[in-house]
Order: structure tokens, then sequence, then C-alpha cells
């Protein structure tokens, strides 16, 4: 006869192994659930509100104002925590080949939350470039969004992609109570 902690021992490893399962079975079903063609993104550049040189980090900055909707509902599932869902920019520099600047993020926790549409907002991160490279220069803004499950591997997804050409020359849209980044504040 098995002693009481032979006993609790297969118990354990017993319990211990039906979790695993139960968390492999969760992992395997949200890749079936998922269906990234469901979910609707769209970004629209609304203007430049400002374009200028930084002088307090020897920059160029951008402020912009957009228009972004996103409907992430298909997403949930019982294997999701969060969406993690935010605008890249990217373009490109003589002196650096790829910039990639997130200017706005959002976190979805419920489904509550993943249906929504902001227009003619300004971005709650400006984009720097540490090269002066901003001024007529082509970018890329689109919607990206992290899939972050409750058991597995986050994976990362792409969504609305549009094009927009900067301003040529600096200038400044935004009243003087907006401030510029100063990195020691």
């Amino acid at each position: 006869m098995d002693s009481f902690l032979n006993r609790l021992n297969v118990l354990f490893y017993s319990m211990a192994l039906c979790f695993l399962i139960l968390c492999a079975f969760n992992y395997g079903t949200s890749f079936y659930l998922f269906d990234q063609e469901e979910i609707k993104t769209n970004i629209e550049v609304r203007s430049i509100k400002r374009l200028v040189y930084n002088r307090y980090i020897n920059a160029d900055e951008a402020v912009l104002s957009l228009d972004v909707s996103y409907d992430m509902r298909k997403a949930f599932n019982w294997n999701l925590k969060q969406l993690f869902v935010y605008v890249l920019v990217t373009y490109e520099t003589p002196k650096k080949i790829k910039n990639e600047v997130i200017i706005q993020d959002y976190i979805i926790k419920n489904k509550n939350q993943a249906k929504r549409n902001y227009r003619n907002f300004i971005t709650k991160y400006s984009l720097k470039d540490y090269y002066n490279g901003l001024r007529n220069n082509l970018i890329y803004l689109q919607i990206c969004y992290k899939y972050m499950p409750i058991v597995g591997f986050s994976r990362s997804y792409e969504g609305a992609k549009i094009s927009y050409q900067l301003p040529p020359e600096y200038f400044d849209a935004l009243p003087s109570n907006y401030p510029l980044y100063y990195p020691d504040k």
C-alpha cells in the first residue's frame, strides 16, 4: 500500500498534467477562433499641426492630427488577456534606412472597448527625428496590434496602412500652451 506522501505526489502531478493539457488546448483553439480578416482598421491623416526644429533635443518634431477607427470585437475569445493597438510611423532618411516610431497607443481589455472611432485628435506622442529628416519626407502610417493571450506567446498583426507627404517647411499651428518635448521634464 502506498504512503500518504506518495498518493499526494500522484494526485499533484495528475492535476498538473491536466492543467498543462487544458492550457495547450486553450492556446491551440485561440488560433482557430482568431481570424485576422474580420478585424477592421482605418487610419487617415487629418492634418499636420506642428513641424518644427526642437532646439532642446536638436531634432525635428512633428505633431499629427488623425482619424483612427477599429473594430476588434472578433478578436476576443477565452484566451485573450488584452490587445495592444498602436499607430506606427515608418520612414526613411539619408542617414538611417528604417525609422519606426509609435505615435499613438491603446490597450483594449474587454469587448466593450474593442470598437472605437476617434476623429480629428492630436496624437499622444509626437514624431521626432534626430537626424532632421522629417521635412518633405514621405511617411507611412499603419495601425498594428499585438494579441496578448492568457496562455501562450503574443502575436503581432498589421492593419490599415497609408502614406503621407510631410510639408517642406517648418511651421507651428498649435497654441502656445501645447508644449514642445523637453527631455528633462
